[in-house]
Formats: structure tokens, C-alpha cells, sequence
């Protein structure tokens, strides 16, 4: 894996009342392919770091306001790994690697993965660290000031009783969830969450996306024949590749005409077919000859994306039955 040069961290911190009132889903919401190795024994190295942490004396600190005070927090107990809380962190996981915010691809808020009957929630979230240790000394923030020590104090929260870890590999990628908790149920080893699909606002994806465009840069058909038509790619914000593979094609011109998931040549020239994704509109363009030999071979896309020099995380807290609260 690439070394990662280190950016700054981004920080959401962003004032919510009651009900955290969710932002209205786009008119399209889409399915998009997500090619995701679910890591769940490198997840849940993360326990022991967490519960050292959280119950040495010479840690479990972080600063005050003044940047200059240590606030020592005592008597904090080990978390309880819960299952629950992982399936909700490995899909997190996988989810911000279609879209890195607190808002979930669906356009929906963060605490909405989470099950019912927790009555305390937390997330923490993060990319671009191979290991859990790395990605817990992010979390940990020991060298940073007070306002960039919001998951050092996620961590450290009295009112959280229970964790559970995600973390999956996309690409070259790799993308850490921590969801913290207080009461619902632990739930079973077995339930296990390892979906390489993410359901998506095809609005929110292309707005934030590094680059959307079709699997392949032309076509090639002969006059009276067919051949299918690519999916579409969506290079999200970190920079993973979403496959949209249900794409609806339609013909711009007379030189082709377009069925399903199919173009016949009609006419020989260069034509272009159009699909859209949200308000991002693709075109391709299709040569149509007359008997396929005297032309070069249409060119793909390299299948994996280099990934983004950095890495990102963000936290946020709800607290007393979904009420949310500025982190101070």
C-alpha cells in the first residue's frame, strides 16, 4: 500500500437539535457496486487498544479549551463488544467509501444505521490507515488541540458502554467506522454485514464525486448487429470506484438505435448514446462500420483509481434518545 502523507483532519461538528431532522432524499436514489473486503479480524484489534485507553490513568486524558489543561477522566469502564454495533460499523464502513460524511450515500443522517433500542450513539470515521493501530492513534489525536481532539473525547465518553469496529479494504483503500453505544442488545458473531452494494442519492454521489463517466471511452458495432452497453463509474469523493450498472442508454441520433441494455449500428459514422446520472449527463460515442476490421479496438477504463494522498476522519455523538448536542 501507498504511504499516505498525512492532511489535515476533517472535522464535522455540526449543531444538531432534536430529531436531527434528516436532509430530504434526492428523487433518484440508485444501487451502486462497491467492491469491499470486509476486514473483520483487523476490526476488532481495535477493542484492546480502545479499553487500554480508556482505563490507564496516564491516557485517559484530553485537553481543555485552553489548549494547555488536561481534563483526566476517571473511572471509565471497558467497552462491551457488540455485534449489533459492528454490523453498523462495517457498513459504514463501506459507505463512506461511496460517500465520506456523517451523511449516509442515502442522504440520510449517520445515527439511521444504527439499530433500535440504543439509547446513546457515536461514530467516529476515518480513512487511508493499513492497520487498526494506526487507525486508533488517529483517533486518539494525542498532539492535537482541543478542537481536533473530538474522537479522542468520543472515545473517552462516559456514557458509552458497548463498540463495535468496521473496517474494509476498497481499492487500495482502507476505511475505518468506530459506532459506540449504550443499551440494545449485543446480537450474535454470525451476523455479519459483507454487502458490496450501497444504496446511493444519485444526486449526492455525482455532486460530490472526483469523476463520473462510462466503463468504456467508445464503442464499436457493425451495421445490423448489436453489442452491450457499458455501466457507468462514479469515482467517489475518497476516491473508490462505484459501478452503476443499470444505466438506461438512449440514442442521440439516427446512426444507432438502443434497446435495453443494447446498441445496433444502423448506419455507418460516428453516433453518440446518452445516459445520466442525477443531473451529471454521459455521452458515449459509437463508431458503426461496415464490417468490424478496419478500426481500433475501443479503449476501457484502468480498473482501479490511485487512491487520494491523505486521509479524512470525522465524529460525531447523539445522546439521550437521538437528541443530538454540539461536542464542546
Amino acid at each position: 500500500m501507498k504511504t499516505i502523507r498525512s492532511l489535515t483532519a476533517l472535522l464535522l461538528t455540526a449543531m444538531l437539535i432534536f430529531a436531527c431532522a434528516s436532509q430530504a432524499l434526492a428523487a433518484e436514489t440508485v444501487q451502486v457496486q462497491v467492491k469491499a473486503e470486509y476486514k473483520y479480524d483487523e476490526a476488532r484489534k481495535m477493542l484492546d487498544l480502545v479499553n487500554k485507553f480508556r482505563t490507564n490513568k496516564k491516557t485517559a486524558w484530553y485537553l481543555d479549551k485552553d489548549n494547555k489543561t488536561k481534563v483526566k477522566v476517571k473511572n471509565l469502564g471497558k467497552l462491551e463488544y457488540d455485534y449489533n454495533l459492528e454490523r453498523t460499523a462495517m457498513q459504514r464502513a463501506v459507505e463512506i467509501a461511496a460517500y465520506f460524511s456523517h451523511t449516509r450515500p442515502n442522504a440520510s443522517q449517520w445515527s439511521s444505521a444504527f439499530p433500535n433500542g440504543y439509547n446513546s450513539k457515536g461514530e467516529n470515521i476515518c480513512y487511508g490507515y493499513g492497520s487498526a493501530k494506526a487507525a486508533f492513534d488517529a483517533f486518539a489525536e494525542e498532539d492535537k488541540n482541543y478542537n481536533g481532539q473530538g474522537h479522542r473525547r468520543n472515545m473517552l465518553r462516559s456514557e458509552f458502554t458497548k463498540v463495535g469496529f468496521g473496517c474494509v479494504k476498497v481499492g487500495n483503500m482502507v476505511y475505518w467506522a468506530q459506532a459506540f453505544g449504550a443499551g440494545g442488545s449485543k446480537g450474535v458473531d454470525s451476523n455479519r454485514y459483507k454487502s458490496n452494494t450501497v444504496d446511493a442519492s444519485s444526486d449526492l454521489l455525482v455532486k460530490n464525486a472526483r469523476n463520473v463517466m462510462a466503463e468504456e471511452e467508445m464503442l464499436t458495432v457493425n451495421v445490423g448487429e448489436s453489442v452491450s452497453l457499458p455501466n457507468a463509474i462514479i469515482q467517489s469523493n475518497t476516491g473508490a470506484k462505484l459501478v452503476l450498472n443499470d444505466c438506461k442508454w438512449k440514442a442521440k441520433d439516427s446512426g444507432v438505435s438502443v434497446k435495453g441494455k443494447k446498441v445496433t449500428g444502423k448506419s455507418t459514422g460516428m453516433s453518440t448514446v446518452e445516459t445520466s446520472i442525477g443531473n451529471k449527463s454521459i455521452q458515449l460515442p459509437v463508431s458503426v462500420v461496415n464490417d468490424g476490421k478496419d478500426h481500433d479496438e475501443a479503449p476501457t477504463i484502468i480498473e482501479d483509481y490511485d487512491p487520494p494522498l491523505g486521509w479524512g476522519d470525522e465524529f460525531m455523538v447523539v445522546l439521550e434518545d437521538d437528541e443530538c448536542f454540539e461536542i464542546e
